[in-house]
């Protein structure tokens, strides 16, 4: 299944803590097939003056969503994010779609619920897949981030990929 994650970090060594998630996940989940550019972008319903490093990752993966959940809290937890609130953090990984399914449980909503009201995710996701069309809203990516209405800043950072 193709899986659709975001990835930010806002504090210490950003860079490295998305390389290294992203290293811990090929590992723990399974295959990387696509990465965005990173971007720079104000947090998102909380103050702080530390930005984000954000990007959106694509995995082949045959895990279902609850194991998924739990690698990823495995991989938060490794690189000590500490809370699961809207705070300043080492790393945050959000599984925003799973292929095209839609999965409700009372500790994981997919897609995630959020996804269509954030700059961070709908720009890296237009970055690499703009057709995907949304399973609950039947809209592509690049539709939903025209009439996203957010408004915090969001800066390119790189203009090559990260090398992995």
């Amino acid at each position: 299944m193709k899986i659709y994650l975001s990835l930010g970090s806002n504090i210490d060594d950003k860079l490295y803590y998305l390389k290294t998630a992203i290293s811990e996940l090929q590992k723990q989940v399974g295959k990387l097939i696509s990465h965005s550019k990173i971007y720079e972008t104000e947090p998102w319903r909380f103050q702080s003056t530390n930005s984000f490093f954000n990007m959106l990752v694509v995995f082949e993966s045959s895990l279902m969503p609850p194991e998924l959940l739990n690698k990823i809290h495995i991989i938060e937890n490794k690189l000590k994010r500490t809370s699961k609130n809207y705070t300043d953090r080492t790393i945050d990984i959000d599984i925003i779609f799973y292929g095209n399914e839609i999965f409700r449980s009372e500790k994981l909503q997919i897609p995630h619920i959020h996804a269509h009201e954030r700059k961070f995710v709908l720009e890296p996701l237009n970055e690499i897949a703009p057709d995907f069309i949304h399973p609950l809203f039947n809209v592509d990516i690049r539709t939903l981030l025209k009439i996203c209405q957010d408004k915090t800043k969001i800066l390119q950072l790189t203009k090559k990929k990260l090398i992995l």
